[in-house]
């Protein structure tokens, strides 16, 4: 009669796991290879001739009493095609954005903020980044 406690001893449930980790390590450094040289670079150029193109833009808002009143107006704006980034203050009042010209424009962020109920002011427009 065999000794069902040496069957125990002699299992390792370890090779599964390395195999696993081997193919995903495998994949991991395939799809690295696959990348073409210089493609990270492009992507960084690309990223900064948008930037370049962003124009700041920052409009005063009445009726803002609360963080829930900024949350609502910064998702509505950050669901806006052509903004790039939202900053909303309820200290100064103020939302600052960062949009791509011919994409949206100042009375459409101004728009967006009316139908919310709030009052938008005249907007200022910043520099160009």
């Amino acid at each position: 009669m065999k000794n069902n406690n040496q069957n125990k001893s002699n299992y390792n449930p370890y090779p599964l796991k390395r195999l696993i980790s081997g193919c995903l390590l495998l994949v991991v450094l395939a799809l690295g290879a696959c990348s073409q040289p210089g493609q990270q670079e492009e992507e960084s150029a690309k990223g900064q001739a948008q930037s370049e193109q962003l124009t700041t833009l920052t409009i005063p808002i009445e009726g803002m009493t609360c963080g829930a009143c900024v949350a609502s107006i910064k998702r509505k704006l950050n669901s806006m095609e052509g903004l790039e980034e939202v900053e909303v203050s309820l200290e100064h009042r103020t939302a600052t954005v960062f949009y791509e010209e011919g994409k949206i424009t100042p009375q459409q962020v101004q728009d967006a903020i009316n139908e919310l109920g709030y009052k938008a002011g005249e907007p200022t427009e910043g520099d160009k980044l």
